[in-house]
């Protein structure tokens, strides 16, 4: 057997999480959490890996080169599912979550640097990825994680009892005040 990892990277407040625990539910390990079992040097590595890093994380661009040279040497198949989201949505939840490293002058600078990273390391090592879309997946849910699973090779499996919520609909009500300026 190939040994697998994918690696689930997006903007933050894009579902990197919910897509990581989808991903679980397929036979993969890992975590949906912030700390990654595999941060850790001393992890026990299984044939299929899934390991979740949000841009920026911690306030720091992850080191793309360094995930991708280590799992790499361990001989990992390495895919990418990248994640995206309306970006007004991705602006108000960075807000809401108070994101200090993201500010008011700079969301849409971070947003673009985010995907230009993401898509920069994708391109440089002639990686197989797919974009997942979070307003797919909550309006079409299950049928579009398995529609998406299949054509990534993903084994078919019943998501049926995830909670798979609008968290975009909340950023649109015209009671829910805006922070600063958005344009």
């Amino acid at each position: 057997m190939n040994k697998e990892i994918i690696l689930v990277f997006g903007g933050e407040s894009t579902g990197t999480r919910i897509v990581t625990e989808c991903i679980i539910k397929t036979g993969y390990e890992g975590s949906s959490k912030h700390q990654q079992p595999l941060d850790d040097e001393n992890v026990k590595y299984s044939e299929k890996m899934v390991y979740r890093r949000s841009f920026p994380h911690s306030s720091e661009w992850p080191d793309t080169d360094a995930i991708y040279e280590r799992f790499s040497k361990l001989g990992y198949n390495i895919r990418v599912v990248i994640t995206t989201r309306d970006w007004y949505c991705m602006w108000r939840s960075n807000e809401r979550n108070e994101r200090k490293h993201i500010n008011e002058k700079n969301r849409i600078e971070v947003f673009n640097e985010t995907y230009n990273r993401i898509f920069s390391f994708v391109n440089k090592y002639d990686l197989k990825y797919m974009v997942m879309s979070y307003e797919a997946l909550v309006y079409y849910k299950h049928e579009y994680l398995r529609l998406m699973f299949e054509m990534f090779d993903l084994k078919n499996t019943d998501l049926s009892e995830l909670n798979l919520m609008d968290g975009n609909s909340k950023w649109y009500r015209p009671d829910v005040p805006i922070k600063g300026e958005i344009c």
